[in-house]
């Protein structure tokens, strides 16, 4: 019994210096977007886009006043995507309880989008933007479409 107790000893103490290496080695969270980066991100799909970026609070997507229109770049797993959105292209929107912004879009490519802000008021601009672009319903006013 006494010679099983030496390797599970060693294996214990390898198990506790391995997960510690874990901990120690892993990144200490997501690098925070800039208004910089977020604009030379979306320029990559839009050359010529230009305006005021607003980051969201979890660095996950970014708002860009366009003229005419509004400029999203989402992180999608390891990549960004980018769209430049203009009338029509947005079924609905609506801020959630929580107060994250939904966005609901009129194709089924890319369904729906979720924006984060902390600043009230900066958030109701927003809101105030994509309710400008969003479609005319057809059917009940108010009426909100969702997508698979």
């Amino acid at each position: 019994m006494s010679e099983l107790l030496f390797p599970i000893a060693v294996n214990v103490v390898l198990g506790i210096g391995l997960l510690g290496l874990f901990i120690w080695r892993r990144p200490a969270g997501q690098a925070q977007l800039t208004a910089d980066e977020a604009l030379g991100l979306f320029r990559r799909q839009y050359p010529d886009a230009s305006g005021t970026v607003t980051v969201a609070a979890d660095s996950r997507t970014a708002l860009i006043e366009l003229q005419p229109g509004i400029g999203l770049l989402q992180r999608q797993g390891r990549r960004w995507v980018s769209r430049a959105l203009e009338r029509n292209q947005i079924a609905s929107v609506r801020q959630r309880a929580d107060g994250a912004i939904q966005i609901a879009f009129a194709d089924f490519g890319w369904p729906r989008a979720l924006v984060r802000l902390e600043d009230p008021q900066l958030r109701a601009s927003w809101l105030q933007q994509f309710e400008r672009l969003a479609a005319p319903l057809a059917g009940a006013a108010g009426a909100d479409r969702h997508h698979a």
